[in-house]
């Protein structure tokens, strides 16, 4: 095998360093799927990358895919051509209407899509009890079974009011979760100590729901990770 030989080589290209917080000219050098090589190299196919920026792909830490109105590949189309190729979505409202199956149609129609789903089991259906009707209610034994699905990676946005509100059934959906290895999305906006301090102590891995630069520095300050 000839290792420099490559598929395609851009060349001519800013190349972004996301570790070391730099920019540097290069070229790069793609074997079938995957960057192989950023030196100099021959390739069946070159283009050229003057005047581009070469970054890594754009990660939405947090969304609801069912708010935008549209199916996953027409999503894709808008999003793709402005980098954003992976995202984590909570799908706590097509589970409000449609349960399980429904959050598992979702994800389904991801397959062929080019854009990774990761996904965060509701915490909250429904999410306002009392306040609506609606179609489904996912307790602990059904967030369980959810994240035991290959494509869940965390519980989703548990509010410090369901959180610090001592109810059996959110204090199980946190420890199923924690004993899985799976994080615990945060939803506090405005919680302050020692209100702030249970929160974290709960074990809540992250928030993207951070108005003022105090509360950033706070949750940071309790190992919660901010999302932006």
């Amino acid at each position: 095998m000839d290792f420099n030989t490559y598929d395609l080589k851009i060349e001519n290209v800013s190349i972004l360093d996301v570790f070391n917080g730099e920019f540097f000219s290069g070229s790069i050098c793609v074997s079938g799927k995957r960057i192989a090589s950023l030196t100099t190299c021959r390739a069946k196919r070159v283009l050229d990358g003057r005047g581009m920026i070469a970054a890594p792909a754009f990660f939405d830490s947090h969304m609801h895919v069912e708010a935008t109105m549209l199916v996953p590949w027409e999503l894709a189309r808008i999003l793709i051509p402005h980098g954003t190729l992976e995202l984590m979505m909570d799908p706590h409202e097509v589970g409000n209407v449609a349960g399980m199956d429904g959050i598992r149609f979702l994800v389904s129609l991801f397959e062929g899509v080019p854009i990774h789903p990761l996904v965060q089991v509701p915490s909250r259906v429904p999410s306002a009890p009392g306040l609506e009707t609606a179609g489904h209610h996912l307790g602990p034994e059904e967030v369980a079974e959810l994240l035991r699905e290959a494509w869940a990676v965390s519980l989703g946005e548990l509010n410090y009011q369901n959180a610090l509100s001592g109810k059996e059934e959110y204090l199980r959906k946190i420890e199923t979760a924690l004993s899985m290895g799976k994080v615990v999305n945060g939803h506090a906006p405005g919680l302050r100590p020692p209100e702030l301090d249970a929160y974290a102590a709960l074990g809540i891995g992250d928030d993207h729901e951070s108005v003022e630069p105090w509360e950033v520095v706070e949750k940071l300050r309790r190992g919660i990770w901010i999302l932006v």
